[in-house]
């Protein structure tokens, strides 16, 4: 889904839209669905011709890293790495920062940061805010973390020029809520993956091609692992491996449940966090994809699983539904006797027959909507629009 350049006609001006990205840890290649999004559209952005600046935090972001990344500036400041603090201390001054700057449009991602919207608004700068999911439904968080989330969402959608929502739920709410054309949707899009020649992430994990189930997520509480390792383990399908690809980037009593539990498990292993060739090998040899989490936007691991023709079985959320899967590839939150049946199910599918389904096959149930460049073209008529450009 890759299409013409996405602004044909814009070409680079003298004064082209000055656009400052918050909210999210970094680019490039830093993993996480917002980082993920962030990198896809913003490359993108720049080739047109807009101006813009991605403000990352220190901890998450190479020391080699260049200044500038594919016409991207990058811009680099100190963050404490501690849940719940590096947000929001990061968005504060990346925030100053764009507004000392003087940029014409301060783009903020996550609810979260999205508290610090009337301050921006407050400096004069014109803001759109998007909305990636609920976090404030995330296990993780304590009751006061909560409700700065659910402030921050508040905030965006009464006083950002604009909210995009990546998934059409959350839309449909912030505008029965806050009144017609609050919010728009722009869902996130099918990644472009690097090339999986990386066949020794393969051999070193002990993974046989076609015959172990994939995982692609952060080591957090709102993924529900646990779930996946227990419902593997109970299949205990011969031959099969589960794998579980994803960094844990603070250590918590869940991630060292997770590590044991995996530990535990014969046959799973965990690999970190992985990118570029050697994660697009992972997604190219799987046999299945399964996602149990209990809250997702719009899950950019499942399209990247799609995009390699696999076949999913995941959690039933209003995220996941709307993405075009059939009725038997869904099962509740939590329930991990009906996720080990709909595991034994493929397993059994897949050694009956080819192991994946015509990678076309599975990509024309996505609409158009999912190409990156089609997201870039409305992101960018967005940011026109807000300011008369």
């Amino acid at each position: 889904m890759r299409g013409d350049r996405p602004f044909p006609e814009h070409a680079e001006s003298a004064h082209p839209l000055r656009i400052a990205v918050i909210g999210l840890r970094g680019i490039p290649d830093v993993q996480g669905g917002v980082e993920s999004h962030v990198q896809e559209l913003y490359q993108r952005m720049a080739e047109a011709g807009f101006d813009v600046s991605v403000h990352v935090r220190e901890p998450f972001v190479a020391p080699n890293t260049p200044g500038v990344w594919r016409r991207i500036r990058l811009v680099s400041s100190w963050s404490p790495r501690r849940a719940g603090v590096e947000a929001l201390t990061h968005t504060f001054v990346a925030l100053l920062r764009a507004w000392w700057a003087r940029t014409d449009v301060l783009h903020i991602h996550g609810i979260g940061p999205a508290i610090l919207t009337p301050l921006a608004r407050a400096l004069g700068m014109r803001v759109v805010v998007t909305h990636h999911s609920r976090n404030y439904e995330h296990a993780k968080w304590g009751g006061f973390a909560k409700w700065l989330l659910r402030t921050g969402e508040d905030f965006a959608a009464r006083f950002a020029n604009k909210v995009i929502c990546v998934a059409q739920n959350d839309a449909d709410r912030l505008n029965h809520r806050y009144g017609a054309g609050t919010a728009v949707v722009i869902p996130n899009g099918v990644p472009r993956m690097a090339e999986p020649v990386a066949t020794g992430v393969l051999s070193a994990a002990g993974l046989e091609p076609g015959r172990y189930i994939l995982n692609v997520a952060r080591i957090v509480p709102e993924k529900c692992q646990p779930d996946l390792i227990r419902a593997f383990a109970a299949v205990a399908p011969h031959g099969w491996k589960l794998a579980l690809v994803g960094p844990s980037l603070h250590e918590s009593a869940y991630s060292n449940e997770v590590a044991r539990l995996a530990e535990a498990t014969p046959g799973c292993v965990m690999l970190g966090g992985r990118r570029d060739a050697e994660l697009a090998t992972l997604y190219a040899n799987a046999g299945f994809y399964a996602l149990p989490s209990a809250n997702e936007g719009l899950p950019i691991t499942v399209l990247e699983a799609l995009s390699f023709g696999l076949r999913c079985v995941v959690s039933d959320i209003p995220a996941t539904r709307e993405i075009a899967l059939g009725e038997a590839d869904y099962f509740q939150v939590g329930d991990v006797a009906a996720l080990s049946q709909r595991i034994s199910r493929l397993v059994t599918e897949i050694e009956a027959g080819p192991p994946k389904m015509p990678e076309k096959q599975l990509l024309s149930r996505l609409p158009p909507e999912y190409s990156w460049d089609i997201v870039t073209r409305r992101t960018g008529d967005l940011m026109r629009e807000i300011t008369g450009r």
